[in-house]
């Protein structure tokens, strides 16, 4: 865009915000830091505490609230008062005056209407707390410039922000007091990728493989991206993010001495009873979850489909919206049981993956250099079709064929069939020994693929156990003695395996109701597009978008919204409008149906036909050319 020859001019801020003391925690684990938190409250100091996580937030929230309540408790239980200080005022404190003041702002909460205000005047509202709790969710242009907490506090757990934007939220607040950060040793979740190079090839490799299994223009499937210099900008900055995350420790202190801060060693030690609290407090906050979610208000489609486009839900709409998810996904009554086992909807995509391996494979294709590969099942191959039709202008599409794929050659679907059937294994046949060979040979496709880890000497038994995983399996063992020698047999186990099932003809039946519907729908469209020609001479409107089938998890089961159904309902809405509208003459439907499109228009003429017949001959009567302005 800048004309050719003229130099940009770049203004660098090198200004470092330094001289402060920070305190460095080396545990493995955040308990000794979280105790140092409970501590300074101990001591009525106000901490402003950052993480980048949003569960950690929770969690020491309520972890703060039941130590303060039981502090509370504790005092009130106190038979002798000598060493206790009366106030002058003997009024008994009321419960919000006893309460901890903490305010919290994490992706659940960061957009209600609280919250928007408590940010816009954040100088003035953080002086009626004790302490604020935040995630990144607090963002950019935040600036917290008068004083009023006492101490900083960073938790950080390498997973999701680099060293900058770690720093960037331990600065939000301006005023020079002590800082202390603790920084997980290493990613919870491994070390990503930190070549660029790399990370290009594989975002393109398999997005070619995808495109040649599903049988689109292989060029096509890789959009040309590997001249696209988005592409290469998006790999080099997620190059250098990953850099930072997988040394967050080291990275983030080194900014800090940089910066002109003062390192003061906190040592490594650990505090049980902190780690224990902690874990209380999760344990306690996911139950209470699940309860909530099972005793939410049912809501129906068009409900929760109305709620999937607004920025910001209360608390008890997420709930509601969350319950119709996890009811439409399974086909079952939701309990708290089955909103655990659900896990925030990581179960139903295992169960989408092993629906996908037990289904029959496609036809087999070579590609240019002869070799010949499988193609995957319908239902695999819609799945990446609706991504790419829905995402055309991403390339870091699922790619469900290739993991496919890579599945169908190690042998699962023959496996899995067996299992599931209730055959029992010791781990010794040919084709879990031929599974665990292939799957040590090709290690390292199988992290690119599938991203599970094969370590060289485990068993086979383990790791197919690592791909059972990956369907929501698990196995269960018994040791009979053959031979005056104990002899281990695994088999999937039963209730896994009856769920698995039950899930499995439910979205088949889904589908096929659907497919139903499809059906009913386009005979429909058929028999209006011939009474059309019949009586006026003209072609019935061009049909709405095809189908696309996908899976966002969104939805309920495949997560997949039929835009041909939302086109339709679209289409009864505004005919509804326009029916109101009659009454005022047919000028006024007239500017109505000047806003809709051809197709719309037409569309809201047959459903006028369908909904009032009486109605529709009154209108065509009163304005004989219609066709015409229908366009």
């Amino acid at each position: 865009m800048r004309p050719e020859g003229e130099k940009p001019f770049i203004i660098k801020n090198e200004y470092r915000s330094g001289d402060r003391q920070v305190h460095w925690y080396e545990g493995e684990d955040s308990s000794a830091i979280v105790a140092q938190i409970h501590l300074q409250l101990m001591l009525g100091l106000k901490p402003i505490v950052v993480s980048d996580s949003k569960r950690f937030i929770k969690k020491l929230e309520r972890a703060l609230n039941e130590i303060a309540a039981q502090m509370y408790t504790g005092k009130k239980k106190k038979d002798n008062l000598e060493n206790y200080e009366l106030p002058e005022d003997n009024t008994p404190e009321s419960e919000d005056d006893r309460k901890l003041r903490i305010w919290t702002i994490h992706s659940e909460n960061s957009g209600s209407e609280e919250n928007i205000i408590f940010i816009r005047e954040i100088n003035t509202a953080i002086k009626s707390v004790d302490a604020l709790l935040t995630t990144p969710s607090l963002g950019t242009g935040v600036d917290i410039s008068t004083y009023h907490f006492d101490v900083i506090f960073g938790v950080f757990h390498a997973v999701s922000q680099s060293a900058t934007e770690c720093a960037q939220q331990l600065w939000r607040y301006r005023p020079n007091v002590p800082m202390h950060v603790w920084v997980a040793p290493r990613p919870p979740f491994g070390y990503a990728e930190t070549n660029p190079r790399y990370i290009k090839e594989k975002i393109l490799q398999k997005n070619e493989m995808t495109a040649f299994l599903i049988r689109i223009d292989k060029e096509t499937g890789k959009r040309g991206a590997e001249k696209d210099w988005a592409l290469d900008t998006f790999c080099q900055i997620e190059a250098q993010r990953n850099w930072s995350i997988n040394n967050l420790r080291a990275d983030l202190r080194s900014l800090l001495v940089e910066m002109g801060n003062t390192i003061v060693a906190a040592g490594d030690n650990t505090d049980e009873a902190a780690r224990h609290l902690m874990k209380a407090a999760g344990n306690a906050i996911d139950a209470e979850h699940y309860r909530n979610v099972a005793n939410a208000k049912d809501i129906d489609r068009k409900t929760y489909d109305a709620r999937q486009h607004q920025d910001y839900l209360k608390p008890e709409e997420a709930l509601e919206c969350e319950k119709f998810r996890i009811r439409d996904t399974y086909g079952m009554t939701v309990t708290p049981e089955l909103v655990e086992k659900d896990d925030g909807g990581r179960l139903i995509k295992k169960i989408v993956a092993l629906e996908a391996i037990l289904a029959a494979p496609g036809e087999v294709i070579t590609d240019e250099n002869g070799r010949e590969f499988v193609t995957p099942p319908d239902v695999v191959v819609e799945r990446d079709k609706g991504e790419r039709d829905r995402l055309s202008i991403c390339t870091d599409w699922g790619n469900h064929s290739t993991s496919w794929l890579m599945r169908h050659r190690l042998g699962l679907r023959a496996v899995l069939t067996d299992l599931m059937d209730g055959l029992e294994i010791k781990g010794d046949e040919a084709t879990i020994e031929a599974l665990s060979d292939f799957s040590k040979r090709n290690a390292t496709h199988i992290k690119g693929i599938l991203n599970l880890t094969i370590p060289l000497d485990e068993s086979p038994v383990w790791i197919l156990s690592q791909y059972l995983s990956q369907f929501a399996l698990s196995m269960n063992s018994r040791r009979p003695v053959e031979d005056g020698k104990r002899v281990r047999y695994y088999r999937l186990n039963a209730e896994g395996v009856a769920f698995a099932r039950q899930v499995l003809g439910y979205r088949q039946r889904q589908r096929e109701e659907r497919e139903r519907r499809r059906q009913e729908e386009r005979e429909s469209q058929a028999a209006y597009a011939a009474r059309m020609q019949a009586m006026y001479g003209v072609n019935a409107p061009s049909n709405p978008p095809a189908n696309i089938i996908g899976d966002n998890n969104c939805g309920g089961m495949d997560g997949q919204v039929n835009p041909c159904d939302y086109w339709w309902r679209q289409v009864k809405y505004y005919a509804t409008l326009a029916m109101e509208r009659v009454a005022h003459g047919v000028e006024s439907v007239k500017q109505f149906l000047s806003t809709l499109t051809s197709d719309e228009r037409w569309g809201v003429m047959m459903a006028i036909d369908e909904q009032a017949p009486v109605m529709f001959e009154q209108l065509v009567a009163q304005s004989p050319d219609w066709v015409t302005w229908l366009g």
